[in-house]
C-alpha cells in the first residue's frame, strides 16, 4: 500500500483465516507486479477511531408529525436554528399585525424528557458499569439493562418520550467516547494510535490485494479492527520495464551522471527510476569493498534530471573521493516510485 487506496494507510483486518496472537489478514489492494517482501521491515499499529456520533433530542412536535432531531454534541454542528427562529418570531409578529390570537398555532411542549430523571437513569447506568468493573461479573449493567423492559422481554410504554431509548444509549456511547478521549488525551472524531508492532512477514498476494501480516509479538487483533501500516520494504518483480545499461559516465566530485541505455526509456525530468548490477572498475589500494554499484546504502531508486530524454538518463547518484570508470553490465527499471509501503 502506498496511501492511494480510498482507506490511505489505515487497513480493516479481515474475518478470515489466519487471524491468530501473531498474524492477520487485510486486503490492501490489487496489483499487476509481484512483491516480495523484505525480511523484518515496517511496523502495524494498532488504531482507535473516536465517535463522532450526535446526540439527538425530540423538539417536541405535535402529535403526528415527525420528530425532528437536532445536531448538538459530537461534531461541534451548531444547532440549526434559523427556522427555529423565523418560526416563533413570526408567531409574535403575526398576532400583533393581526390585532388578535387567532392565528396563534396550538402549543407545543418542547423538549418532553424529565431531565433530572434522565441524568439520575445515566448515571445509575454507568454507577453500574463501575461496579461490575471493579468488582468483576456483569450482575449490575444486566440488571440496568433489564429496567428498560417488562419481565417479557417487552419495552416499557411508560416512559415520559418514546425515543428514551435511543437516547439513553446515544448518552452512554458518549460518555463512553468522553472518557476514552480524556485518558488518550485526543479531540472528537480523531485517531489515536496505540500499540506499534514489528513485523517480520507480510505474504502479498497481488490479483487478489490480499496480504497476511505476521508480527514479532501478539498483536491483540479481532476482525474489523483498525490498523495502520508502515515502513514494509519490498523487491518488486520486472514487468517488461528493465533496459539494459551500456554506458555510464561518473563525475565524482559533483555526483552528477550519464547513464546510456539499449533502447529509450520514456521517462523524462522529474521521474523516478531504479538501478542494479552496474560494474565498475576502480585505484587498486583505494579500499572499496564492491565494483557493483548501486550498494544498497543509499537505495536503488534515483531521480532522472534536465536531459533525460530518449535512451540517456541525467542523475545524481552522490559523491566521492575515488575515481569509478564504468566496466560492464547494470540494468535500469522504469516506473517504480517506491519499494517501501506505505510511502
Amino acid at each position: 500500500p502506498d496511501g492511494s487506496s480510498p482507506s490511505g494507510f489505515n487497513f480493516k483486518v479481515l474475518d478470515q483465516t489466519p487471524l491468530n496472537e501473531t498474524q492477520f489478514v487485510i486486503n490492501v489492494g490489487i496489483s499487476t507486479i509481484a512483491h516480495t517482501y523484505s525480511s523484518s521491515s515496517g511496523t502495524a499499529s494498532t488504531v482507535t477511531k473516536y465517535s463522532s456520533k450526535e446526540q439527538k433530542f425530540d423538539t417536541g412536535a405535535a402529535a403526528g408529525t415527525a420528530i425532528r432531531g437536532e445536531n448538538v454534541v459530537g461534531n461541534g454542528i451548531c444547532l440549526n436554528v434559523n427556522n427555529d427562529i423565523t418560526e416563533l418570531v413570526g408567531i409574535v409578529t403575526n398576532a400583533i399585525g393581526a390585532g388578535n390570537t387567532d392565528s396563534l398555532p396550538g402549543i407545543t411542549t418542547g423538549i418532553r424528557l424529565e431531565m433530572d430523571k434522565c441524568r439520575r437513569d445515566v448515571a445509575k447506568i454507568l454507577k453500574s458499569v463501575c461496579y461490575d468493573i471493579t468488582r468483576g461479573g456483569n450482575t449490575k449493567v444486566i440488571g440496568a439493562a433489564k429496567s428498560y423492559y417488562d419481565e417479557n422481554g417487552n419495552k416499557l410504554d411508560s416512559l415520559v418520550d418514546p425515543d428514551e431509548f435511543d437516547q439513553s444509549v446515544i448518552a452512554l456511547e458518549y460518555s463512553k467516547d468522553i472518557c476514552r478521549r480524556i485518558i488518550n488525551n485526543v479531540r472528537d472524531g480523531s485517531y489515536t494510535i496505540g500499540t506499534a508492532f514489528n513485523i517480520s512477514a507480510a505474504d502479498y498476494t497481488p490479483s487478489v490485494g490480499i496480504m497476511t501480516v505476521t508480527t514479532t509479538v501478539g498483536h491483540g487483533l479481532t476482525a474489523k479492527d483498525t490498523v495502520i501500516l508502515s515502513g514494509l520494504g519490498f523487491s518488486c518483480a520486472t514487468h517488461n520495464n528493465q533496459i539494459s545499461v551500456t554506458n555510464f559516465e561518473y563525475d565524482r566530485q559533483s555526483g552528477f551522471s550519464t547513464i546510456t541505455l539499449a533502447s529509450d526509456h520514456g521517462i523524462s525530468s522529474g521521474d523516478q527510476f531504479e538501478m542494479f548490477d552496474i560494474q565498475f572498475t576502480c585505484p587498486g589500494g583505494s579500499g572499496i569493498t564492491t565494483t557493483i554499484f548501486p550498494d544498497g546504502t543509499r537505495g536503488y531508486i534515483y531521480d532522472a534530471y534536465v536531459g533525460t530524454s530518449g535512451n540517456v538518463i541525467k542523475t545524481n547518484v552522490g559523491i566521492s573521493t575515488i575515481e569509478h570508470t564504468y566496466d560492464t553490465g547494470g540494468v535500469v527499471r522504469i516506473g517504480v516510485t517506491t519499494t517501501v509501503f506505505p510511502n
